[in-house]
């Protein structure tokens, strides 16, 4: 599975960003990821599409500033020629405690 090149992320703040956005963030080192797990994670089949929701935790550096955060994540998916792609993520912060 892939991004599509149209794929879009909102992140828990509420800001949207584009494929090229966020691989330019990494390949760029302007966001390293020291740690990440994914979990609770389910899979829902509708014909050409799948939604996948789970929960993420994340560590790592945005931009110089250091980051941790546990997330729930709904991630969206259509078959094109066979292959999945990923057209649209959204990512919600779970409070503390």
């Amino acid at each position: 599975m892939e991004e599509a090149p149209e794929w879009v992320v909102t992140h828990a703040d509420g800001r949207m960003s584009t494929r090229h956005q966020v691989m330019r963030d990494f390949e760029s080192g302007g966001n390293r990821l020291l740690e990440g797990k994914i979990n609770d994670v389910e899979v829902r089949v509708f014909e050409n599409c799948v939604v996948v929701t789970g929960r993420t935790y994340a560590r790592g550096e945005y931009k110089g500033r250091a980051y941790e955060v546990r997330l729930r994540f709904t991630d969206s998916f259509v078959r094109r020629s066979g292959e999945w792609q990923a057209v649209a993520s959204h990512a919600c912060r779970i409070p503390e405690g």
